[in-house]
């Protein structure tokens, strides 16, 4: 259905305005909250006094610039010029309709670096990816994808895999980015298998690079998952694939009660709020991270890192819960890297154990959606890295102003873009 109403939309200039809130009503966050009080009556009521020859249609005529533009407007609507006059026909007559951006008071364009919001990515896949009936010797092909998302140079020093339970890697199975074979580290029934580079491996943007090899043995009943990570740019940044590769096995023998191996598991993620905030407007943010020991061994965490997106800045003495610390900070380009170390006697994390802390960043951001990233460190060695993945995604949203007067009647319209869902949300309506 939304598909069609924009459809529609691109081909009839005549779109309803209340069916362009409609829109935003049922398929996108209205992200104006202080000027959702009456939305709708106000909607409602403009409509039905509203006909050919009102306001209405030059509102009408704004929204559709705004969400599917209009080649022959260039302006870019900046902090030193933020309106834009288009014209719109009422009944025969052009009539001007006044299009602003909302900017803060006293606000001044910042210059950003070249930064963007998200960098390197790694996914994983296995062939074969299921087996029926199980209980039989099986080899499977790993392969894992990095790619740099992001417009800088990266370097990776270090690729770690860790393998299902009671799989062990083939010698001699390594092709792409090296053709040696990992350096292997057994726990239990659990290999742990990197791959050190020396010199570094080189993603330049856009460059996406593939490591395969292969990994053979008897699995039992059920999902198995395989977990990747990459060391980059002096062992300072670590990316991972998180949970991935499935391999489901049925009909196959069921696991040995207990374990004949200890699980090594340990997982962080990472919440934020508020998600939504007005694009250029400064806004504290609360970042929530949460630690799980999902596996049956206790494990040692040396550091926690995060990194914040641009232009945020971390709140001194606003670390709570289960770390109070305030981080060191390293500022890189124009991101701050936060940094915890645990102190010795409490590195450790029992099985089952959740650590969880919060802490605020303060900053102003223009349009777009800015990503967060952090991880863990072991205290290992070889050294081991649990990345969370591109997470916490922050919305700075660009808000409009629209004004425009026919027949003695003037119409002014709030509304805000969402960005995620490329819609355009109304806020406000009011008539005069």
């Amino acid at each position: 259905m939304l598909h069609l109403l924009k459809q529609l939309a691109r081909s009839q200039r005549g779109f309803s305005t209340l069916s362009m809130a409609l829109i935003g009503l049922m398929f996108s966050t209205l992200l104006v909250i202080p000027f959702l009080a009456n939305v709708q009556t106000h909607l409602i009521s403009a409509q039905k006094n509203s006909s050919p020859c009102s306001a209405a249609t030059g509102i009408e005529y704004a929204i559709w610039v705004l969400n599917y533009g209009d080649p022959t407007i260039t302006d870019p609507l900046t902090v030193d010029d933020p309106s834009l006059t288009v014209d719109s026909t009422i009944c025969s007559e052009t009539v001007a309709v006044t299009i602003t951006k909302a900017y803060p008071e006293g606000y001044t364009e910042p210059v950003y670096a070249n930064v963007p919001p998200k960098s390197v990515s790694m996914s994983k896949t296995v062939t074969p990816d299921s087996v029926n009936p199980g209980g039989v010797d099986t080899t499977f092909t790993y392969t894992i994808s990095t790619e740099n998302l992001g417009q800088v140079l990266w370097h990776m020093e270090r690729m770690s895999d860790l393998l299902p339970l009671y799989l062990s890697y083939v010698p001699g199975s390594s092709s792409g980015m090296t053709t040696d074979d990992p350096v292997i580290t057994t726990n239990g029934n659990q290999e742990y298998i990197y791959w050190d580079f020396s010199p570094v491996e080189k993603f330049t943007p856009g460059e996406i690079r593939t490591q395969t090899f292969q990994a053979s043995g008897t699995l039992y009943q059920g999902t198995h998952f395989n977990e990747a990570s990459g060391l980059f740019n002096s062992g300072v940044r670590c990316r991972g694939t998180g949970p991935v590769a499935p391999i489901t096995i049925t009909n196959g023998p069921t696991p040995p009660a207990p374990p004949a191996a200890t699980a090594r598991s340990i997982e962080i993620s990472k919440t934020v709020t508020p998600q939504f905030a007005l694009a250029n407007s400064e806004t504290v943010f609360t970042y929530t991270v949460t630690v799980d020991n999902t596996g049956t061994e206790t494990l040692n965490v040396k550091r926690i890192y995060d990194i914040t997106p641009a232009f945020l800045t971390y709140q001194l003495g606003t670390t709570t819960g289960d770390i109070t610390d305030n981080p060191s900070i390293n500022k890189s380009n124009d991101n701050e890297e936060l940094r915890w170390t645990i102190p010795s006697e409490d590195k450790a994390i029992d099985p089952g154990e959740t650590w969880v802390f919060s802490f605020q960043t303060k900053g102003a951001l223009p349009e777009g959606i800015y990503y967060n990233i952090a991880w863990l460190a072991l205290d290992e060695d070889p050294p081991k890295c649990v990345p969370t993945g591109d997470e916490a995604p922050i919305e700075f949203s660009g808000h409009f102003d629209i004004s425009v007067t026919y027949g003695g009647e003037t119409i002014n319209v709030r509304i805000a873009r969402n960005l995620a869902q490329s819609t355009l949300n109304i806020g406000s309506w009011q008539v005069e």
